[in-house]
């Protein structure tokens, strides 16, 4: 966002432009939006704190979303007619974008609006504008839009994303151009939506998403109107928040790595193993703000509507953060009644397996590529898929292992951590149309032990997390591999995929690597 200069009328005094992303944060996190302001307004003290927390460059998600957009436009571009297919080009894209829909060009691509509402001007660029009386639909796999019989003038928004569902904030954009459409006169009646990256399309009602765009709005305007108003209070360095209350909110975050950074140094609540928003919400009303206070606190500080039994677990958990925190000495508690006392004894034959996924593979789903399994005698078994085909040979081999393997020694089973192996052996089974009773055999036969479950029922680590790679501080191993967690395998693996014509040494080194990391989990 940025304060628009005023010019000699009145009309643009006081006022902001923003763009989709700022209202995405408004609806979720008033500190984003406050700390945006102060640094526009030039508060002392704020561009110096920020700078060095500024995020460079694309994320692998940024790229792929591009890429994405690109394959849609050009599938668009082949499926009409070189003039029912235009991009504004000139200075004046939002003039221009008006002019091809007075024009009745059939699809914009990258068109411009703007729509200004209080002290908020919205610029934007859907990514397309579809007149009325087309519709756009997958064929084949790739992306057409087809004049139909219907009378409906004007224009729907649709914008593209890589994501294999519709989220909240997404409804949000498609309102913005929707209401800048309406406020132009040149809004279809028609439902308007969004091109998943599951090649599939999503439409809305505009009374299903307007409401809440313009009460994400309502939140901009009240801050730019209180920029205006002269009393500059809440914007100074003093008392701005530093982060963003819930950690899911950094994903939109301007500055996340400030975020992290200020709730360990206030020593924020949301640093506790297992604790939710509903709960920091209690405790905060109850007087208890920190993880230490948490810590500290007596029976009789529980608040009136917080059940005991998690309000002593909660407890628990903090003394053992903290305890680190201060010594910085790391320790466990063993649960009452734990559950590893229910685990079946071992086997010979137990397999321990851990899966890779490509999110960003071109297809569907995305890719699972590494089925690794590790057997007592510490033998490293890989079953490897670079593409579709080869994913359901590698996913029937490795469950035809663990099949055989299981059958042939009924106290065996198979180990893995989190429910994600169970959720994608059912995924692929269904895809691939292969496996199906084998792997109805794996889960509905318990042999399938998920030991993130049993770690959970069983243990209390002062860690802020039970992720594999936080309890490796409670017993000794050492990595051999340089990747260090599954967001750095997923941006390897995209590595090897540009390597393996360029460069196949490399392609097989960069590989290796992934195969290490998959073996050390």
């Amino acid at each position: 966002m940025y304060k628009l200069k005023d010019d000699s009328t009145n009309d643009s005094e006081g006022l902001w432009a923003f763009n989709t992303r700022d209202l995405m944060r408004a609806a979720t996190c008033d500190h984003c939006i406050k700390l945006a302001i102060a640094k526009e307004l030039d508060m002392p003290g704020v561009r110096a704190l920020l700078e060095p927390y500024a995020l460079e460059g694309k994320t692998l998600a940024m790229a792929y979303g591009d890429k994405f957009e690109s394959e849609i436009e050009e599938e668009l571009r082949a499926s009409l007619n070189p003039d029912d297919f235009k991009r504004p080009e000139g200075k004046d894209t939002f003039g221009e974008t008006v002019e091809l829909m007075r024009a009745g060009v059939p699809v914009i691509y990258q068109g411009a609006l703007r729509h200004r509402s209080g002290l908020a001007e919205f610029t934007g660029r859907p990514d397309f504008l579809v007149r009325g009386d087309y519709d756009l639909e997958f064929v084949k796999g790739k992306l057409v839009a087809k004049q139909t019989k219907r009378k409906s003038p004007g224009y729907i928004a649709w914008d593209a994303k890589l994501a294999s569902s519709a989220k909240p904030h997404y409804l949000l954009q498609v309102a913005l151009y929707v209401e800048a459409l309406d406020a132009l006169g040149l809004k279809a009646n028609e439902m308007h939506g969004l091109i998943l990256g599951s090649r599939t399309l999503e439409l809305f009602e505009e009374g299903e998403i307007v409401p809440a765009m313009r009460q994400a709005r309502s939140y901009l305007e009240a801050a730019f109107a209180q920029a205006a108003s002269g009393d500059l209070s809440d914007f100074e360095m003093k008392h701005l928040s530093l982060h963003c209350e819930v950690q899911s909110t950094c994903a939109i975050c301007e500055y996340p790595d400030l975020c992290e950074h200020n709730r360990k140094e206030i020593d924020h609540l949301v640093q506790i193993a297992g604790i939710n928003k509903s709960q920091i919400e209690k405790l905060k009303k109850a007087g208890i703000t920190t993880m230490a206070a948490l810590a500290a606190a007596g029976d009789d500080a529980r608040p009136s509507d917080f059940v005991p039994g998690s309000f002593d677990k909660l407890r628990k958990q903090a003394k053992l953060q903290t305890n680190f925190k201060e010594t910085g000495k790391h320790s466990f508690v063993v649960m009452d009644d734990p559950e590893i006392g229910v685990l079946p004894p071992a086997s010979p034959n137990d397999i321990f397996f851990d899966m890779e996924g490509f999110p960003y593979f071109e297809e569907k789903g995305g890719l699972e590529y590494l089925f690794g399994a590790i057997t007592r005698d510490k033998k490293f078994y890989d079953f490897w898929a670079h593409d579709r085909e080869q994913e359901a040979v590698a996913f029937a081999d490795f469950v035809k292992f663990a099949y055989d393997k299981l059958q042939a020694d009924p106290t065996a089973h198979v180990y893995h951590y989190a429910p994600y192996e169970v959720t994608a052996l059912n995924k692929l089974a269904t895809r691939h149309g292969v496996m199906e009773a084998e792997v109805d055999w794996l889960i509905t036969q318990g042999k399938m032990i998920d030991l993130y479950k049993v770690v959970k029922g069983s243990i209390m680590v002062s860690q802020p997390s039970y992720s594999i790679k936080k309890l490796e501080a409670f017993y000794e191993f050492g990595r051999k591999s340089t990747v260090v967690d599954a967001g750095s395998s997923i941006e390897e693996y995209d590595y090897y995929r540009q390597l393996t014509e360029q460069d196949p040494t490399e392609a097989a080194r960069v590989l290796q690597t992934i195969a290490d990391y998959n073996e050390d989990d």
